[in-house]
């Protein structure tokens, strides 16, 4: 039978009758061998009980928690709590107490009132502000005033993310459209520089610009266009619809795929690129075009032989002449 206790200063073990400020995951382990996963759950679920530990445990760990959270800077008590919805509810904005705004801006403090008072709203009836107002939708009746509020969140710098904006602006950009038919107009009368709108593709135009890529000397491999000018790859995904390679070849560009060597063909290439400047010794051609070099030792055995077949001197062209081996 176990011994009655004090439920504020110990429990009692319900398979030995011993007290303790808390059961332990060891006293059940070694103990009484419940060399199970979760001892203590099963604990509870057996006997029906909702804890483990004293009422002077609890208290104790929830001190420490305190003092935890407090030496961090993150400990809320009421006090803080009303004064941090008090302050948000002097402020010039109706809804700035309003959940979804703190849920925004302060996590913490909502978290923190709910836990405490039990719900947002009854964290702002007990700091004496009205819910009502909190989630009043501004309609914006005046246009000056809208064209007033433009300048001033321009100047401040909370522009940047229009979708946040007209959120926190309570549909400010529905206002506008509704006073000045168009959000551009609205930003040209508050003096606010608009930023013009992206270029508008066409069919004709996608392929003009791949043709200019090409005749400028530019590649239009999909890699480099990827890099280079995402724009008109986007373009050519949504207009187009159709592959990167077929769009080039739409814009009777030769689109530079593998290439299929010849005798001839590998002449022709050293040819070109000695009439445009290029080093064609085997280094440089082998770190630049390491095809057009393999193709050069499989078809004529050297690369000093291919030169030789363009009507070059390979002497002339090498940068360090062959050394002597007796």
């Amino acid at each position: 039978m176990p011994r009655r206790s004090d439920r504020t200063k110990a429990v009692v073990c319900r398979l030995c009758g011993h007290e303790f400020l808390a059961i332990s995951y060891s006293h059940l382990y070694f103990r009484h061998d419940w060399r199970m996963t979760h001892p203590l759950r099963r604990y509870l679920q057996q006997f029906g009980l909702t804890t483990i530990q004293s009422g002077l445990t609890a208290r104790r760990r929830s001190i420490g928690a305190n003092r935890r959270w407090k030496r961090l800077g993150v400990h809320w008590t009421r006090k803080d709590v009303l004064r941090k919805i008090r302050k948000a509810g002097r402020s010039g904005d109706p809804r700035a107490a309003a959940a979804s705004r703190v849920i925004q801006r302060n996590a913490r403090l909502y978290h923190a009132a709910v836990r405490l008072f039990g719900s947002w709203r009854r964290a702002l009836l007990k700091a004496n502000v009205d819910p009502a107002r909190a989630y009043l939708k501004r309609r914006w009746p005046d246009g000056r005033l809208l064209l007033e509020e433009l300048r001033r969140a321009y100047a401040s710098g909370q522009m940047s993310n229009r979708q946040s904006f007209n959120r926190d602006r309570h549909g400010i950009i529905e206002a506008a459209l509704r006073h000045y038919g168009s959000w551009a107009a609205a930003l040209r009368l508050a003096g606010i520089p608009v930023r013009q709108s992206p270029k508008s593709w066409t069919q004709r135009g996608i392929r003009t610009r791949i043709l200019q890529r090409h005749r400028s000397g530019r590649s239009v491999l999909y890699k480099d266009v990827a890099k280079e000018d995402p724009a008109l790859m986007a373009a050519v995904n949504r207009i187009l619809r159709t592959s990167w390679r077929r769009a080039v070849e739409s814009a009777k560009v030769p689109y530079p795929g593998r290439m299929i060597w010849t005798p001839r063909r590998v002449v022709q290439e050293i040819r070109r690129l000695r009439r445009a400047g290029a080093p064609v010794n085997a280094a440089a051609v082998a770190r630049r075009k390491s095809s057009l070099r393999s193709a050069a030792l499989r078809y004529f055995g050297s690369w000093d032989i291919a030169l030789a077949r363009a009507g070059l001197e390979p002497e002339k062209i090498r940068l360090w002449p062959p050394t002597d081996r007796a």
